[in-house]
């Protein structure tokens, strides 16, 4: 069956879900190994485009695409080579990594987020956002300049606001696209069919907005005005 007829979103599938559907012996090493060699978190990101409709997993690095991973089970497959390389050495990356997830771990765990009611743990993750994310415009772009770092710009803050929310139990996915023509990511909430949007640095206090408010403020991404006209 085909990946988008499974997961048309926008809730989006797990990692585990991802794993069976492709049912390859080095689908789980790659990503593990992009993971902790380059310090990253995937992305999952639904695409429209009509040569890969559906989910994909997205590495980014540096305001700049690593890969793009697209699901396929059977069939014939297409390998492409590709080259990853990275100012830091693999040991400092992996510390980084290491060091992030710990963070992230001690600032959610004592909430203990699987006890809690899905507006309360909504609550306690902007209040988290609110007290341990920096935001910095000319700041880094990973999680670990904005909870370890000197801040970061919106792609650091949309991939914290990814981390933290998976950690709190809230579903959300990453968004990529424009603001006034500029390169600018953010995240859309899942519980509520996709209405609700979130920009950290617009507003870290809890503000969601709609697709309508984001392309009134002239926000641009692939499936906008499809997205608002559905939810209207």
């Amino acid at each position: 069956m085909d990946w988008n007829a499974i997961y048309p979103g926008p809730e989006e599938p797990t990692a585990e879900q991802l794993s069976a559907y492709v049912s390859h012996p080095l689908w789980e090493p790659l990503n593990r190994w992009i993971c902790e060699a380059y310090s990253l978190s995937p992305i999952y990101s639904y695409s429209n485009c009509s040569m890969g409709r559906g989910w994909n997993v997205k590495y980014r690095s540096g305001g700049k695409a690593l890969c793009t991973l697209y699901p396929a089970s059977g069939g014939q497959q297409r390998i492409v080579e590709i080259l990853l390389t990275c100012p830091e050495d693999t040991q400092a990356l992996r510390q980084k990594s290491d060091d992030l997830q710990s963070t992230a771990d001690a600032l959610v765990l004592p909430l203990r987020p699987h006890q809690l009611s899905p507006s309360a743990r909504q609550a306690e993750l902007f209040s988290l956002v609110r007290e341990h994310v920096r935001a910095r415009p000319d700041g880094g772009s990973t999680a670990w300049d904005a909870l370890l770092g000197d801040g970061a710009d919106s792609e650091g803050l949309a991939l914290t606001f990814q981390l933290l929310s998976g950690k709190m139990e809230v579903g959300s996915v990453l968004v990529e696209g424009t603001l006034n023509g500029e390169p600018h990511f953010w995240n859309q909430l899942t519980a509520d069919g996709g209405a609700h949007y979130v920009d950290l640095t617009r507003d870290a206090s809890g503000t969601t907005y709609s697709a309508a408010d984001l392309l009134s403020l002239g926000y641009v991404w692939e499936g906008a005005e499809e997205n608002a006209e559905n939810l209207n």
